[in-house]
């Protein structure tokens, strides 16, 4: 609601400073002024609500906002150009408690799992355990809802589980 409110206020200024250019600018005879609102309509947000809705851009001081939310801290973090702009979203997406989660983890074998080295820091929220990290590795995995990044511990973690399980199976397989 408060976001429709903002978009509703957004385009009643859109709509007036057109129609205040429209009154200094002269018009063809062939267009009358009745008409020429109805040409062109800025939508309400109202019509938007079928669409999915994009999170609004932080301007700013955006990590000064009280009411600023997990998924737009997350894409600050994806979409940041500056350590700063990274590293405040990184320390504010720390404060939110993680929600795990683990229904896909049948499907976490090595085969579908793509570890990834950096040259640069980056940071991210792992899919999995939904930590935010800032490291110079990743993995991207595979999965049947498309792919996710989940962060080294994860990867780590679906690795030996499935060696573990090569082990039980075959005992006396000695590894060189």
């Amino acid at each position: 609601q408060r976001h429709d409110a903002a978009l509703d206020q957004h385009f009643t200024l859109l709509r007036n400073r057109r129609d205040q250019s429209n009154s200094n600018t002269p018009r063809s005879p062939a267009i009358s002024s009745r008409h020429a609102s109805v040409c062109n309509p800025i939508p309400r947000a109202s019509d938007l609500a079928l669409e999915t809705p994009a999170l609004p851009p932080l301007v700013g001081a955006w990590w000064r906002h009280p009411s600023i939310t997990k998924a737009q801290l997350a894409q600050v973090l994806r979409k940041a150009k500056t350590n700063t702009d990274r590293d405040r979203a990184v320390a504010l997406l720390r404060r939110y408690e993680p929600n795990p989660r683990h229904e896909l983890d049948h499907e976490g074998v090595k085969k579908l799992l793509k570890p990834t080295e950096f040259q640069q820091v980056r940071g991210f929220v792992c899919w999995r355990c939904d930590k935010v990290y800032q490291t110079f590795y990743a993995a991207s995995w595979k999965t049947s809802r498309g792919s996710k990044q989940i962060c080294h511990g994860c990867h780590k973690e679906f690795v030996d589980k499935e060696e573990e399980e090569e082990r039980k199976a075959n005992p006396f397989r000695v590894a060189l």
